[in-house]
Protein backbone atom coordinates (compact mmCIF):
# COMPACT_ATOMS: atom_id res chain seq x y z
CA UNK A 1 0.00 0.00 0.00
CA UNK A 2 1.37 3.34 -0.93
CA UNK A 3 0.57 6.83 0.40
CA UNK A 4 1.79 9.98 0.22
CA UNK A 5 -0.67 11.66 2.88
CA UNK A 6 0.72 12.89 6.21
CA UNK A 7 -1.53 11.14 8.38
CA UNK A 8 0.34 11.66 11.51
CA UNK A 9 -0.52 14.91 12.97
CA UNK A 10 -3.99 15.04 11.26
CA UNK A 11 -6.09 12.50 13.30
CA UNK A 12 -9.45 13.14 12.16
CA UNK A 13 -8.97 14.01 8.81
CA UNK A 14 -10.36 12.12 5.47
CA UNK A 15 -7.25 10.38 4.38
CA UNK A 16 -6.01 9.27 7.84
CA UNK A 17 -9.57 7.31 8.09
CA UNK A 18 -8.31 5.60 4.46
CA UNK A 19 -5.09 5.03 5.22
CA UNK A 20 -6.45 3.28 8.70
CA UNK A 21 -9.20 1.03 7.32
CA UNK A 22 -6.40 0.48 4.42
CA UNK A 23 -3.72 -0.72 7.12
CA UNK A 24 -6.15 -2.62 9.25
CA UNK A 25 -7.80 -3.94 6.03
CA UNK A 26 -4.43 -5.45 4.65
CA UNK A 27 -2.18 -8.43 5.26
CA UNK A 28 0.72 -6.51 6.04
CA UNK A 29 4.31 -8.26 5.87
CA UNK A 30 6.31 -6.41 8.60
CA UNK A 31 9.56 -8.06 7.64
CA UNK A 32 9.09 -6.76 3.84
CA UNK A 33 6.38 -3.63 4.38
CA UNK A 34 8.50 -0.28 4.68
CA UNK A 35 6.20 1.91 6.92
CA UNK A 36 7.50 6.04 6.21
CA UNK A 37 6.10 9.15 7.88
CA UNK A 38 7.04 12.41 7.89
CA UNK A 39 6.43 15.29 11.06
CA UNK A 40 4.37 17.91 10.13
CA UNK A 41 5.98 21.62 10.51
CA UNK A 42 3.18 22.53 12.88
CA UNK A 43 4.21 19.63 15.10
CA UNK A 44 7.94 20.05 16.13
CA UNK A 45 7.47 20.60 20.07
CA UNK A 46 8.17 17.71 22.20
CA UNK A 47 4.73 16.59 23.12
CA UNK A 48 2.95 17.68 20.18
CA UNK A 49 5.95 14.92 18.42
CA UNK A 50 5.04 11.85 20.63
CA UNK A 51 1.54 12.59 20.16
CA UNK A 52 2.10 11.89 15.84
CA UNK A 53 4.40 9.14 16.45
CA UNK A 54 1.89 7.43 18.63
CA UNK A 55 -0.53 7.87 16.25
CA UNK A 56 1.13 6.48 13.40
CA UNK A 57 2.01 3.50 15.73
CA UNK A 58 -1.73 2.92 16.29
CA UNK A 59 -2.00 1.93 12.51
CA UNK A 60 -1.44 -1.64 14.34
CA UNK A 61 2.57 -1.35 13.87
CA UNK A 62 5.20 -1.64 16.75
CA UNK A 63 7.88 0.19 14.98
CA UNK A 64 8.16 2.76 11.84
CA UNK A 65 10.96 2.38 9.27
CA UNK A 66 11.58 6.00 8.40
CA UNK A 67 10.45 9.21 10.37
CA UNK A 68 11.48 12.28 8.83
CA UNK A 69 11.21 15.37 10.18
CA UNK A 70 9.99 18.19 8.01
CA UNK A 71 12.92 20.93 8.70
CA UNK A 72 14.21 21.45 11.89
CA UNK A 73 12.77 25.19 11.96
CA UNK A 74 15.14 27.03 14.40
CA UNK A 75 13.39 30.23 13.87
CA UNK A 76 10.20 28.66 15.67
CA UNK A 77 9.84 27.34 19.29
CA UNK A 78 12.08 30.17 20.50
CA UNK A 79 15.38 28.52 18.17
CA UNK A 80 14.62 25.21 20.20
CA UNK A 81 15.21 22.83 17.42
CA UNK A 82 17.37 20.43 19.54
CA UNK A 83 14.75 18.93 22.02
CA UNK A 84 12.77 18.12 18.73
CA UNK A 85 15.71 16.16 17.24
CA UNK A 86 16.39 14.68 21.20
CA UNK A 87 12.36 13.37 21.25
CA UNK A 88 13.14 11.65 17.47
CA UNK A 89 16.68 9.97 19.05
CA UNK A 90 13.94 8.99 22.05
CA UNK A 91 11.86 6.90 19.39
CA UNK A 92 15.13 5.41 17.98
CA UNK A 93 16.33 4.22 21.71
CA UNK A 94 13.02 3.06 22.10
CA UNK A 95 13.38 0.78 19.52
CA UNK A 96 9.66 2.33 18.00
CA UNK A 97 11.33 4.86 15.32
CA UNK A 98 14.87 4.49 12.94
CA UNK A 99 18.20 6.01 13.08
CA UNK A 100 17.45 9.77 13.64
CA UNK A 101 17.67 11.67 10.19
CA UNK A 102 16.25 14.42 7.98
CA UNK A 103 14.51 15.09 4.73
CA UNK A 104 15.23 18.62 3.71
CA UNK A 105 18.96 19.86 1.86
CA UNK A 106 21.22 21.57 3.65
Amino acid sequence: MESATDTSTQPRCTERAAVDKGVRGAEMNRAVDFITSKLNNGFHKPDDARRAFDNILALESDHVDMFLIHWPLPTLYGGDFVSIWKVLEEFARDGAGPPTGRNAPS
